[in-house]
């Protein structure tokens, strides 16, 4: 296996700039890598000799940019981590998308892996449980406006006391592909990254949202379900992110 690639803070933001770059144009231009990261024509051609020194872009002088597979690899993860790193700022501590990016930007370069995995771990915990979900990142945002509110304490003690009779009567949420074809479940939440929660969102698969199953393809790779009362088809990986708990 292949050593992976140690690169500074500056080259990472270079790398990011050429990767969304690629993203949305196919290709990199200097010019267009300079307005991104906000720096001059001649430090990203120094940037770009570097990183290509790497195996992580093609590059020569005067013509497209492009990403090597190494470079593809490095850059979805550089992306992802920053992606991440918004969503928790935004969703959970309730900050405004400006502030999110400029901080991302910061912290991005100092997070570890391990570090990532558990904000990646956290905002999925949040989505799928019954528990949480957008309420919950709601009275957290009331609870950093106006502090503790102890009345609605009291109200969500008893509701979760009342999940926990749930959970010990069955009904504990389960992944979607568990249900029996002709069981339903109700949508208890959506787990997965940013990408993921709104390509199901746009299926119209929310919180609440009554499923029937209906048939798991041969070879699961996909399953039929019934919601809303029209009939959809899921991909596995998009079923597995579903939490639903029987009816």
């Amino acid at each position: 296996m292949a050593k992976k690639k140690t690169l500074t803070s500056s080259l990472e933001d270079y790398l990011e700039a050429v990767y969304h770059l690629v993203q949305e144009q196919r290709v990199a231009r200097v010019k267009g890598i300079a307005k991104r990261v906000g720096v001059s024509m001649p430090s990203v051609v120094k940037a770009l000799r570097q990183l290509a020194a790497k195996g992580l872009i093609h590059y020569e002088p005067y013509k497209f940019v492009t990403l090597t597979s190494e470079g593809e690899a490095a850059g979805t993860e550089i992306a992802r981590r920053h992606e991440m790193l918004c969503e928790f700022m935004e969703q959970v501590l309730g900050v405004d998308h400006e502030t999110a990016e400029r901080n991302a930007c910061h912290m991005e370069h100092a997070m570890g892996p391990v570090v990532l995995e558990c904000f990646v771990d956290f905002l999925q915990f949040i989505h799928a449980c019954p528990r949480a979900g957008a309420d919950w990142l709601e009275g957290f945002a009331k609870f950093c406006r106006r502090g503790i509110d102890h009345e609605r304490c009291v109200t969500c003690a008893g509701q979760a006391l009342d999940h926990s009779e749930e959970h010990r009567s069955g009904t504990t949420p389960v992944q979607l592909p568990d249900l029996k074809p002709g069981e339903c479940g109700r949508v208890v939440g959506v787990k997965g990254d940013k990408t993921m929660r709104k390509r199901i969102a746009e299926h119209g698969v929310a919180k609440g949202a009554l499923i029937e199953m209906e048939n798991v393809a041969s070879g699961g790779e996909s399953v039929d379900i019934r919601i809303r009362g029209y009939h959809l088809a899921l991909r596995m990986d998009e079923a597995a992110s579903i939490f639903v708990c029987r009816e």
